[in-house]
């Protein structure tokens, strides 16, 4: 049976990326004065939909027939949707 090798350093380094690029928003929103954080819910939802694509893609890897890098999906419980629209 063929084997298919794949290479998640891409994704590592998305979801890297995608971390950042979320913190450096959070961090350009801080009012100094009031110490709170303003960020439009496009930016949130946009951010937070990258980084849910990005985490979904390394939690649901895994090396079949391996005992450290098992197939956990089944064991996730269901995501919490960001969803500003239902407000």
């Amino acid at each position: 049976m063929p084997h298919l090798t794949v290479n998640l350093d891409g994704s590592r380094r998305h979801l890297w990326n995608a971390f950042n690029s979320i913190v450096k928003t959070f961090n350009e929103g801080i009012n100094k004065d009031s110490r709170e954080i303003r960020i439009s819910i496009d930016d949130l939802e946009r951010h937070v939909s990258n980084l849910q694509s990005h985490i979904a893609t390394l939690c649901c890897s895994y090396i079949e027939g391996s005992e450290v890098f098992t197939d956990i999906s089944e064991n996730l419980p269901d995501v919490v949707e960001f969803n500003p629209n239902d407000l």
